[in-house]
């Protein structure tokens, strides 16, 4: 008679290889738990950079949307002795429109320090985190019956020095000034 063999495979796993595999998902949970809170981290300040460009944008808006004579910008420069933008009217201009739905008169217009490329004036409120700063370039883009200067605003916000700007152009119409 034959004597048959037994079959010896095994269908279970060791406590070796179980203990192996915990300690690869272990490293591999980690490794991906980690990433979450630099997720919500980026996500705050992507927020708060989206809050910052959209405002600018409608604050752009309303700079160039209103529309200005030469004769109500113009001022006479003492060195050369013509006739130069007045950007100091245009920034008060912005922070009466930025003060128009507020009851308190705590903005502040400020003239930083210019460079021979543009002209740079701070608006501040006194209890907002957010700061406008506002760049006039000296020279006209266009010229002609309406004159185009490039404005830049930036909103700077405090709390988590998120920075954004946009740009646009403010519309001067030409008027007859004597120079004289």
């Amino acid at each position: 008679m034959i004597i048959p063999e037994k079959n010896n495979t095994q269908n279970g796993l060791t406590l070796v290889e179980v203990l192996a595999a915990l300690v690869i998902l272990g490293i591999v949970f980690v490794g991906i738990m980690t990433v979450f809170p630099q997720m919500t981290l980026f996500n705050e300040k992507t927020g708060t950079k989206l809050d910052t460009m959209n405002l600018a944008r409608q604050e752009m808006n309303t700079l160039t949307s209103t529309k200005y004579t030469e004769s109500e910008l113009s001022i006479i420069d003492t060195n050369t002795q013509k006739y130069v933008l007045d950007n100091t009217k245009i920034a008060l201009n912005f922070k009466e429109k930025l003060n128009s739905s507020d009851s308190s008169n705590s903005y502040s217009v400020t003239l930083g320090t210019p460079t021979t490329e543009y002209d740079i004036y701070v608006v501040t409120k006194a209890d907002s985190p957010l700061n406008y700063k506002l760049l006039f370039f000296k020279n006209a883009e266009l010229t002609g019956a309406i004159t185009l200067y490039k404005i830049i605003l930036q909103v700077e916000s405090d709390e988590s020095s998120s920075k954004s700007e946009t740009y646009g152009y403010i519309e001067v119409k030409k008027e007859a000034i004597l120079l004289e």
